[in-house]
């Protein structure tokens, strides 16, 4: 949970100081998104790399490796001299934040698969703990020092939260790690017989179509609100209530005595049509109320929809895993785009499409209940 705590801020913080980069290297038109563009193929390169090569180290061991690479990755941010090396470093360190994403994921259904749901489910709510905190600490430090330095001054709470997880590991029962944690090679014919499983399909469907909306609002929503309504300081204020609200969501939802597909299913039903209503109301603090009771509901479906492909799956975690994260990835990719090519035309428009992929990822759930009646797993509570 430390672990995850840096890795959320490491993750995080470069779109905070997003502007401040811009500002300092003067740049003008797409080279302004590069430095995220790049985190994001190094991310999608550390995916593809978990499913082609063979690791002849631990899961555990990549994890520490891999934090290791980040405090490196993140002091070299803020040495960087010129822009070509805050490209360079920002596609190391998107390679390093993918693999502790992937295996992280891995291992903490490894340990324990049947308490896996609940446990996932905190893992990603202190990550909402480290993408709330780190904007808070950044504004605090910029007060001080630039952004160079406020990356400078992370790496090391970063080295240190990665030591953490590396005594705990040499103190825990290591008949707990023993098990489950070897990283294999994921041969063509697992890839082949996991891509025919329906249910699978159906969790990809639902994470993707889940995933259009919530980082449609984290990339989009600022922009939403300054254009349409004149409140750019409101839609900051509404992305700090959708991370608080999925921090609870993420910390109670696995407590309540109800399957997390039905929580899924509904919690999207309930997110489209607040959504919806927000966005013809026509009032900047109605839509941050929606956008905060959409969190509440759907705030632990991303935990829930891959810890449900992972369990279903027979086989090594890790395939799954990396199915998820990079379904993820080129849902990232994509929609940030995509919303600005409609919001030529309409802003609402754009807002719009959230709405209609978050209602398609309610229905996916429904389907996958519909599939998994057989075992009995519609009615019985995954905690």
């Amino acid at each position: 949970m430390v672990l995850v705590v840096g890795y959320a801020i490491a993750k995080t913080i470069s779109g905070v100081l997003v502007n401040h980069v811009i500002e300092h290297f003067d740049l003008i038109g797409a080279s302004q998104g590069y430095m995220n563009s790049m985190i994001s193929i190094g991310i999608t390169a550390a995916v593809l790399s978990t499913i082609v090569l063979r690791w002849k180290f631990k899961k555990t061991s990549i994890i520490v490796f891999s934090g290791i690479l980040t405090a490196a990755t993140m002091l070299f941010t803020g040495l960087s001299v010129s822009f070509f090396m805050l490209l360079a470093v920002s596609l190391v360190l998107g390679v390093s934040l993918g693999w502790i994403d992937i295996y992280s994921n891995s291992c903490i259904v490894d340990v324990n698969r049947a308490g896996s749901a609940k446990n996932q489910s905190v893992l990603q709510g202190w990550y909402s703990v480290g993408a709330i905190v780190a904007p808070v600490v950044v504004a605090i430090l910029l007060v001080k020092t630039s952004w160079q330095g406020v990356y400078v001054i992370f790496a090391p709470f970063i080295l240190m939260a990665v030591l953490v997880f590396a005594f705990n590991l040499k103190v825990v029962d290591k008949q707990v790690l023993n098990s489950g944690m070897d990283s294999p090679k994921i041969t063509r014919g697992e890839i082949k017989e996991f891509l025919k499983e329906k249910r699978s399909l159906i969790l990809i469907t639902a994470c993707m179509t889940y995933y259009i909306m919530q980082y449609g609002l984290f990339a989009w929503l600022v922009r939403y609100m300054s254009v349409q309504y004149e409140a750019e300081g409101l839609g900051m204020t509404s992305i700090t209530v959708m991370w608080i609200c999925t921090a609870i969501s993420r910390f109670a939802a696995p407590r309540l005595p109800i399957d997390n597909m039905k929580l899924h299913a509904y919690g999207s039903l309930i997110a489209g049509a607040t959504l919806f209503i927000g966005i013809f109301y026509g009032n900047a603090w109605i839509m941050c109320v929606v956008v905060g009771i959409g969190a509440l509901t759907t705030g632990n479906s991303l935990p829930a929809l891959i810890n449900r492909c992972v369990v279903t799956y027979e086989g090594n975690t890790v395939l799954p895993t990396a199915a998820m994260v990079l379904s993820i990835q080129i849902i990232g990719m994509i929609v940030p785009p995509v919303l600005g090519a409609i919001a030529a035309y309409s802003m609402q428009g754009s807002m719009i499409l959230l709405v209609i992929a978050i209602f398609i990822s309610g229905i996916y759930g429904f389907l996958f209940m519909r599939a998994n009646h057989g075992d009995g797993a519609f009615d019985r509570p995954v905690s």
